[in-house]
């Protein structure tokens, strides 16, 4: 059993879910998804994000950064991955007629001795699968510098449980010492989950207790964890322009700064497109003019 550990992060990962004329929802319903869907689409791209077209079977629409939005003559169909589906599945949910799948998250951060959860657990949910459910699939992989991952069930399943290193996983210092556990329910399941988590005055919050019982169920040993230190940690997810500026300063800026010390600075400007009237539209001539000395 799991004991030093706080609670630190609750959320859905992701949800895919439709809002169809024939399935009961209103023209209502139908005006209130096409102006949440542009939403979407507005708060992705001024993330930095482009916007690509999306086709599925007679769906078509669009998909930026974590959001994907798509219309038929059935209806509307919204898949929403990361912080988006942490901050804005509840909006999807109000308006849909199904939720074919969705995710939903904990994340605990270890206070104690950094331990291997995914063998730790592997040997408890084995003990118990020999007993309750001798066809459960429990798989551990190890994934070098990615981390180590215990995979719980089989993936095309109505229910799929994963345990992995975040901080592993992730690369990233707000996930130090941190493991996710992670459910991926579909159907029924699916909407069921949705149905429990929207009844909650904290629906956010509840996520985790969603997914941490459903590991409970299967025979891991959490035990209570310490009170919940922040909610959420992680960061926002790296844009498409984010991505672009990275590629900027580790592909080319060492060609620029070996160009320009060649004299070539002239040359370097005018193959980027930055003339001087496009500096001069950003202000990179503007000066601060310093006071006058008082005499």
């Amino acid at each position: 059993m799991l004991s030093h550990t706080s609670l630190i992060e609750s959320r859905v990962d992701y949800l895919t879910a439709t809002c169809l004329i024939d399935k009961l929802a209103t023209g209502e319903e139908i005006e209130k998804g096409i102006a949440l869907s542009v939403s979407l689409l507005h708060d992705e791209e001024n993330k930095g994000n482009d916007r690509k077209q999306f086709m599925f079977k007679n769906f078509i629409g669009f998909t930026s950064g974590q959001a994907t939005v798509a219309r038929s003559n059935r209806g509307m169909l919204f898949r929403l991955s990361g912080e988006c589906a942490r901050d804005r599945w509840k909006e999807v949910y109000d308006i849909s007629t199904n939720v074919s799948r969705v995710d939903v998250a904990a994340t605990i951060k270890l206070n104690g001795v950094w331990s291997d959860l995914s063998r730790v657990h592997l040997d408890e949910v084995r003990k118990w699968a020999r007993v309750s459910s001798p066809r459960l699939q429990v798989r551990r992989i190890d994934g070098g510098k990615d981390g180590s991952s215990l995979l719980i069930g089989n993936r095309a399943s109505n229910a799929y449980g994963r345990i992995y290193d975040k901080e592993a996983e992730s690369k990233s210092e707000d996930y130090e010492a941190c493991w996710r556990y992670e459910v991926e329910y579909k159907k029924d399941l699916a909407n069921a989950a949705c149905e429990h988590m929207s009844a909650s005055v904290q629906p956010g919050l509840v996520a985790s207790s969603v997914a941490l019982e459903w590991f409970r169920q299967h025979g891991c040993g959490l035990g209570q964890f310490l009170p919940v230190e922040s909610l959420p940690c992680s960061s926002s997810e790296a844009s498409d322009d984010n991505r672009r500026l990275r590629w900027l300063r580790s592909g080319v800026r060492r060609s620029i700064e070996g160009l320009t010390a060649r004299g070539k600075l002239v040359d370097v400007l005018n193959a980027l497109g930055l003339y001087s009237e496009v500096l001069a539209s950003v202000g990179y001539f503007d000066r601060v003019q310093p006071e006058e000395e008082k005499p």
